[in-house]
């Protein structure tokens, strides 16, 4: 949302349009600075985007979770659809076992539910 507001308004604006849902102001502030960094003038329109990024990368692994290879995933760096280009690499724990697996990707659907995403 921020970045959203980001996008078209300014600084003060951002903070007036946050402020309707964040009551504590040292987040609204802080929300408000995260995404206006780097600019040279925070009246001007535009922002920081690089969470947003992260979202949509995150939705895309929910809506896919059942189709992806956790394992692979974690090889490396990349995307769902170059980890089949891998052949080796260092698990974190909770992948070590099928039971942790399995324990992960209960968390990974509760996830997926509570916003919304099949």
């Amino acid at each position: 949302m921020a970045a959203v507001y980001a996008s078209k308004m300014s600084f003060a604006h951002v903070y007036k349009q946050l402020s309707k849902y964040l009551k504590d102001h040292n987040d609204c502030w802080r929300e408000c600075v995260r995404v206006k960094r780097g600019l040279g003038n925070t009246e001007e329109f535009g922002g920081y985007y690089k969470d947003q990024t992260y979202l949509v990368g995150a939705v895309e692994i929910l809506r896919n979770r059942k189709n992806i290879d956790f394992r692979r995933l974690f090889y490396a760096k990349l995307s769902p659809s170059e980890t089949a280009k891998l052949t080796t690499g260092v698990l974190p724990p909770f992948l070590e076992s099928e039971e942790k697996l399995k324990h992960y990707l209960k968390k990974l659907d509760v996830m997926a539910l509570c916003n919304f995403i099949d």
